[in-house]
């Protein structure tokens, strides 16, 4: 059902109830007409010359909505620092517009929870948003510019369907009006699927990609949002760079063509087409990436602080990165937090290789510090534990990673990534999943080994860790493959068993042993690894995954 324009004999004052109209019929254009339409009782009503009859008539309508009616929104006063900043960069004086990342086509998180809209007004405005038959009348603080307001509203609690309607306006006090209007919106679930280049990883360079992009127009509840790229070293309450609108899934908009520059996540889709081909009901995706990018630039200045010196590890000049601390936190996440999210998607690690100890403690304490900040942007409409679902890096033991003098030491990363635990979720990373990747390295990849094509195996992994832990399907099985059984026959060689047959052993030399108590890591042996067997002239001492 598409939502309607507003008559102008409906608007109110804040917490006042606002009655749609009664045919369901929708007005298209308010042209700021000076009339004053009330589709209701099918007449117009002209307005008077005369200024005193025009405020007797106001205070006599205002008497009798508050005498007659009791008011149907409550609207919260936000305490968070991320409620729509009068710092904000985007905003300029006057017109009525939503915030950058609403557009056409877009997905609203659905019930139990409620999604947020806001833009900005100018100064004086009284906004109100009409969707499915009501009027929400929004709440306003003063912006950046003395010309201008930021407007708010919380919807009620949707189901999951579309499409809608969602109109917004505005009634200045010079009695004109401005009207805007969001098209073909859906309520589902929300997905932001973050990290550096493994995320932004697009489908036309995945294997499977032809396949994957022919199938795109079978997905028309799946709607797809990319973050453009951009730093900032304050935070922002908008993203301030040019963003492309929500987008249905297609060869163009999913990047078939490498040489045009929209492009989206191959990790990121897939998930959503097994999770859409799952549920049943639309899926938002949001990709939010950069290749090369650490933790510490997707983090809180807090979380930072906390972390700083919980590693001595010293990283020489050549491999400190030039995205600082924070940057992306506050331009590309920051101003997200007012958008009701299902859950997070993370693909990242490779840019930390070098700090494992501060990554265990940046990485529990950024997913712990996101799901407060959202909380609290949403005024706590998005789960303050809310699932997050992360990709184990992979193996990379050639000289291809610029910052690896000889290969990255990506085995204490991934156990960094667990916290120390080996698998998620763990008392440290709650409600947390990983789609485990140590099995699926590519190195023939022509993007460099670091950069494994095998897209469609990590995101199902993915999909199965969301349906046990953001589903509750408790049966399904989502982590490992644990080792199980560890056989040593003679001393030179280990046969290691695991708990799963449809393992992926897609290269030999996935194992390192040390053979002596005092082997340095140059001195290491790699061993073949062939159907499960490890086979080495020494004795063994130690043996891990690259």
């Amino acid at each position: 059902m598409a939502s309607q324009s507003a008559p102008l004999l409906t608007v109110g004052e804040q917490g006042e109830t606002v009655f749609d109209h009664e045919d369901g019929s929708q007005v298209e254009d308010m042209k700021q007409d000076p009339q004053c339409y009330s589709n209701a009782r099918k007449r117009t009503i002209y307005r008077p010359t005369l200024l005193i009859f025009v405020m007797l008539i106001l205070v006599f309508a205002y008497f009798l909505t508050y005498a007659s009616y009791r008011p149907t929104m409550i609207f919260y006063e936000s305490t968070t620092t991320s409620f729509l900043s009068s710092s904000d960069l985007n905003n300029t004086a006057g017109s009525l517009h939503f915030a950058s990342y609403f557009s056409d086509h877009m997905v609203l998180q659905m019930h139990p929870t409620s999604s947020i809209l806001w833009g900005r007004a100018a100064a004086g405005s009284k906004v109100t948003v009409y969707f499915n038959g009501k009027g929400y009348i929004a709440k306003t603080k003063p912006g950046n510019n003395p010309a201008s307001v930021f407007w708010r509203v919380i919807l009620d609690p949707n189901p999951p369907g579309g499409p809608y309607n969602i109109s917004v306006q505005s009634l200045h006090e010079e009695n004109t009006a401005e009207t805007k209007v969001l098209q073909d919106v859906l309520f589902g679930d929300v997905w932001f699927c973050g990290g550096q280049s493994n995320m932004a990883f697009p489908v036309h360079s995945a294997f499977n990609a032809s396949d994957i992009l022919s199938k795109a127009s079978n997905y028309p509840n799946i709607r797809l949002l990319s973050v453009a790229h951009g730093k900032s070293e304050t935070p922002l309450h908008d993203l301030s760079f040019q963003n492309e609108p929500w987008m249905l899934p297609s060869r163009e908009s999913l990047g078939g063509d490498p040489d045009v520059d929209q492009q989206f996540s191959a990790v990121c889709y897939i998930f959503g087409t097994e999770m859409q081909s799952q549920l049943g009901y639309p899926i938002g995706l949001i990709s939010d990436s950069i290749g090369g990018t650490n933790i510490q630039a997707w983090s809180t200045p807090e979380v930072i602080k906390k972390c700083l010196n919980s590693s001595s590890v010293v990283i020489p000049p050549k491999h400190q990165y030039h995205w600082k601390d924070s940057c992306l936190w506050n331009s590309m996440v920051h101003p997200l937090l007012n958008f009701t999210i299902k859950g997070v998607l993370w693909y990242q690690g490779e840019a930390n290789w070098e700090e494992p100890e501060r990554y265990s403690c940046l990485f529990p304490g950024m997913v712990n510090d996101w799901r407060k900040k959202w909380y609290e942007g949403t005024e706590g409409n998005t789960d303050p534990m809310f699932p997050f679902g992360f990709v184990q890096v992979c193996i990379s033991k050639v000289q291809e990673y610029e910052y690896c003098d000889k290969y990255c030491d990506f085995a204490s990363l991934r156990w960094a990534q667990t916290a120390g635990y080996g698998y998620a979720p763990n008392p440290v990373l709650q409600n947390v999943f990983m789609a485990v990747s140590v099995d699926l390295p590519d190195p023939t990849s022509p993007y460099r080994p670091i950069h494994p094509r095998h897209k469609q195996d990590i995101a199902h992994r993915l999909y199965l860790g969301a349906r046990a832990l953001a589903y509750s399907e408790t049966e399904t099985i989502y982590r490992g493959p644990f080792p199980k059984e560890i056989c040593d026959t003679s001393g030179h060689q280990i046969k290691v068993k695991y708990q799963f047959d449809n393992i992926k052993l897609l290269s030999e030399d996935i194992f390192e042993v040390y053979c002596s108590e005092n082997t340095s890591s140059e001195e290491e042996e790699e061993a073949d690894s062939e159907d499960g067997w490890i086979r080495v002239n020494q004795v063994i001492r130690l043996i891990q995954h690259l």
